[in-house]
């Protein structure tokens, strides 16, 4: 990764999104995203299981690094 950028993670609420960005004018220098199941265990529930939202944030993370 460049020194002059930084890596930020994102969680939304159905994918991870992991970003290299210049840190002076703000420009997304590489952004790679992955999605997560959402589980509904019952009516107007909505859970994400967190060993997934990790493995999830590890992977693009991994890949994102490797690509720069």
């Amino acid at each position: 990764m460049k020194r002059d950028s930084i890596l930020v993670v994102d969680f939304g609420t159905s994918n991870v999104h992991v970003n290299v960005v210049h840190v002076w004018d703000g420009q997304i220098l590489y952004s790679k995203s992955r999605k997560y199941a959402m589980l509904s265990p019952k009516d107007g529930y909505t859970e994400i299981n967190p060993h997934e939202l990790w493995q999830a944030s590890v992977l693009r993370r991994s890949w994102t690094l490797w690509k720069m």
